[in-house]
């Protein structure tokens, strides 16, 4: 999470459905989401809030998934105050990396069959709520332990971060720097973003090579894989390999 999200504006709301984490609730979670973000609170309103879907949908908590609805929770001798429209909704595969879902990039398409509740909340994600060129928060080791080694995930979580600040140049150079490690992506849906800037800074046959791969290995992210191309085209125009590539994967 503090690879990918380096600051979050006070008042904002982390929704997920549920996270692959066993006897942690998401009240639990919004204690450590406030100790990397705001160390030192020194009032008992909480800047940030973690909030379960599966858990608080249709309660005093969380009423509904529109946007501008009021999220008020008392926890104890705190509380939070915000709204739905300052949200930001993730989700983690058990085996995957952590995700920033929104209506662009990663909305609904690229976690096919994800719950009903999950898919209704991506239009409410606000990744302008992500302050992209804050440094990355310094964690208390005595309450985190220590930063992790530099896998996979560091290296997507980067260039989905490059990727929202349009960096296109600096996925590239993430992508190289993974290669070199021979480290691969944990899901398919984790080359979305290195497709983009391969295609977007004019390496098409790695673009496509990836393409291929994702279409091989989970070809239910077809329709993600299309939308991706098409943003790609309206800028450069179209491809007529890369088409032929989606046409060829991607039929039934």
């Amino acid at each position: 999470m503090a690879w990918r999200m380096p600051a979050l504006e006070k008042g904002t709301v982390l929704l997920t459905y549920e996270l692959p984490l066993n006897y942690v609730s998401d009240l639990q979670l919004t204690a450590p989401l406030n100790w990397m973000y705001a160390s030192t609170i020194t009032d008992r309103e909480l800047p940030y809030l973690l909030l379960y879907i599966k858990s608080r949908f249709n309660s005093t908590t969380l009423p509904s998934l529109q946007p501008g609805e009021p999220i008020h929770l008392q926890y104890r001798t705190v509380e939070f105050n915000g709204s739905t429209t300052d949200s930001v909704v993730i989700y983690k595969d058990s085996d995957g990396c952590l995700r920033v879902l929104d209506s662009l990039y990663a909305n609904a398409e690229t976690v096919p069959g994800a719950n009903y509740f999950l898919l209704n909340a991506v239009p409410l994600s606000n990744p302008g709520l992500i302050q992209t060129q804050a440094p990355q928060p310094v964690l208390d080791e005595t309450l985190f332990g220590a930063e992790p080694a530099h896998g996979w995930c560091y290296f997507y979580e980067k260039a989905e971060l490059a990727r929202q600040r349009s960096d296109w140049e600096g996925i590239v150079k993430l992508y190289d720097q993974a290669e070199q490690g021979k480290l691969s992506a944990s899901a398919p849906v984790e080359n979305l973003p290195f497709i983009e800037a391969f295609a977007v800074t004019g390496d098409e046959d790695t673009a496509i090579k990836l393409t291929e791969r994702t279409i091989k290995e989970q070809k239910t992210l077809c329709p993600a894989l299309v939308t991706l191309w098409e943003r790609v085209w309206q800028i450069q125009g179209s491809s007529v390999r890369a088409q032929t590539t989606l046409q060829e994967g991607c039929e039934p």
